[in-house]
């Protein structure tokens, strides 16, 4: 009795994933934060044009009980999940230094992944931990790999 072989077996072959160099990753941050305030400038500007009173009360020191900086962390989380989980891995930096994010196995991380991650960027002193390991890489067993 003859056994079917699977094509496939002959094509077996392992995926090596290079790591994105320190630099490739610090160009990534930078360009995705430059991103991301651009984009909160354009929503203050439409805000304040859309209404100039509502806009100086919000803006307002004494008053605003920190809805600015609730906005921006906002606004990171829905940048990061739409283009990291939506976009294969990609952000606007990642894009430009052609690198994306995956998990430890190759593949695409899944929204859940890509939130639990973006919260633990926001961590105090989190950004210190990418001298070792990124800690939202770590922790969400991601890596910022090469194209």
């Amino acid at each position: 009795m003859l056994t079917q072989k699977d094509l496939l077996d002959d094509l077996e072959t392992d995926i090596i994933l290079q790591p994105a160099s320190r630099t490739q990753r610090f160009v990534n941050v930078l360009i995705d934060r430059i991103v991301i305030l651009t984009l909160l400038f354009m929503l203050m500007v439409i805000f304040a044009i859309i209404d100039p009173a509502g806009f100086d009360r919000f803006m307002d020191g004494d008053n605003h009980n920190g809805q600015p900086a609730i906005i921006y962390y906002a606004l990171i989380i829905l940048y990061y999940c739409a283009l990291e989980a939506g976009n294969k891995g990609v952000t606007v930096g990642k894009l430009v230094t052609g690198t994306r994010v995956v998990i430890e196995d190759g593949s695409t991380p899944a929204l859940k992944t890509v939130f639990v991650r973006t919260i633990i960027r926001m961590i105090p002193l989190e950004a210190f931990s990418a001298f070792n390991v990124a800690w939202h890489d770590l922790w969400t067993r991601t890596t910022v790999v090469k194209k």
